[in-house]
């Protein structure tokens, strides 16, 4: 049997519907505090959000179909195998290589003190929004909630 090819990222598990179905459901909620915070011209909220919801999708799909992933790169090799051209995936790096003013870690501390890290200003979070709402939705449809 052939493996596919995201099988070196990736691990097979259990298939879990139940933690499936709250992580899509998680993802829904979270989308819509985002479009509350953009309403609200809180735009590194939004986007913080909007991220947020992005990967509750790509764990709520996972979780469905049984595999987990630790990294960035294995979720969206899974996403792009399993389901091409439903998600965009191409968005979700971009914004994940987006370096924020909001963690609180010391990851984050040194990127402030180093002056690597952006607000999300308006177009950001909007492009981050219409990607959440694409992730969202397509999920929605695959897992027919």
């Amino acid at each position: 049997m052939i493996e596919p090819a995201f099988s070196d990222r990736v691990a097979k598990r259990t298939a879990d519907p139940a933690s499936a179905i709250f992580a899509l459901k998680m993802a829904s909620e979270t989308l819509d505090v985002a479009n509350e915070m953009y309403s609200r011209n809180d735009y590194n909220e939004s986007f913080e959000r909007s991220r947020d919801a992005i990967r509750l999708v790509s764990s709520a799909l996972m979780f469905r179909d049984g595999y987990v992933s630790d990294t960035l790169e294995g979720s969206i090799a899974y996403l792009l195998e399993r389901y091409p051209g439903m998600f965009p995936v191409e968005a979700w790096e971009r914004i994940e290589s987006f370096q924020s003013d909001h963690g609180t870690g010391i990851l984050a501390f040194i990127l402030r003190i180093l002056g690597k890290v952006n607000k999300a200003g308006a177009q950001e979070a909007k492009d981050a929004l219409r990607a959440a709402s694409s992730f969202v939705d397509s999920a929605r449809a695959e897992m027919v909630l």
